[in-house]
């Protein structure tokens, strides 16, 4: 038996980050299925090999639940221990959201590995994330969602707490007094007309007015809309 199991493991195409890199048919995945669970466990593995794995299930539209869960205990560890940068998570959401795979605590954990981070998210990506959030229900982080709505005001800012909070101005902040906005009814929506301020605040929260003049914003059309980093031409 020690002959065969020699065998089995000769026969087994090797898996790697560059190898699923190269991946691009659904019998390619097949073919490497009965060595992913294995070389997933393994702790040599690194936040990148998880995530080339996530592009190539995507790219192929192959969808395994077993070796998803493994991705889902591999994904969990890697976000409570701040491995995962944004372009990493960025990439493994994209590739949850086309295979419309969706596991509850591995949603819980990218919102609070990144809940204190949506400042440094580009409106695009931010808008992208809050459309997968929603789009498969998953709102037990109501902080974070707000935040990839509205991400917070850097103290460093003039407008920090002095201009009204766009939430709490509709009903509700779910921030509370964690809010870097004004909850005051009174305060300003911005602090000036055509200053260096509301370019600011108009590159960082949600377009209104703007949305079909400003192509790459967040529901822009342009190359960095919202559409283009959801992969629809």
């Amino acid at each position: 038996s020690d002959k065969v199991e020699e065998k089995k493991e000769e026969d087994e195409p090797e898996v790697s980050a560059e190898a699923l890199d190269e991946v691009q048919s659904f019998g390619r995945m097949m073919l490497l299925a009965t060595a992913l669970p294995k070389w997933l466990q393994s702790a040599k593995r690194v936040p990148g090999d998880v995530v080339a794995l996530c592009r190539a299930m995507a790219r192929t539209k192959f969808f395994d639940g077993d070796i998803l869960e493994d991705i889902y205990s591999v994904l969990r560890k890697l976000l409570r221990g701040d491995r995962l940068d944004i372009a990493q998570t960025h990439d493994v959401i994209l590739c949850l959201h086309t295979l419309n795979a969706y596991e509850k605590t591995v949603f819980s954990a990218v919102a609070k590995a990144f809940k204190a981070k949506t400042a440094s998210m580009d409106a695009a990506m931010r808008n992208v994330w809050l459309d997968i959030f929603k789009g498969f229900r998953h709102d037990l982080e109501k902080d974070f969602l707000q935040l990839l709505e509205v991400p917070p005001v850097p103290p460093t800012m003039p407008s920090y707490r002095k201009v009204r909070c766009w939430h709490h101005s509709r009903g509700q902040c779910v921030l509370d007094s964690a809010c870097t906005f004004s909850h005051d009814q009174r305060a300003p929506l911005s602090l000036g007309e055509g200053g260096r301020e509301d370019w600011w605040r108009s590159k960082s929260v949600m377009m209104t007015q703007n949305q079909k003049t400003l192509g790459d914003g967040a529901y822009g059309l342009g190359p960095l809309g919202k559409a283009h980093l959801l992969g629809q031409q």
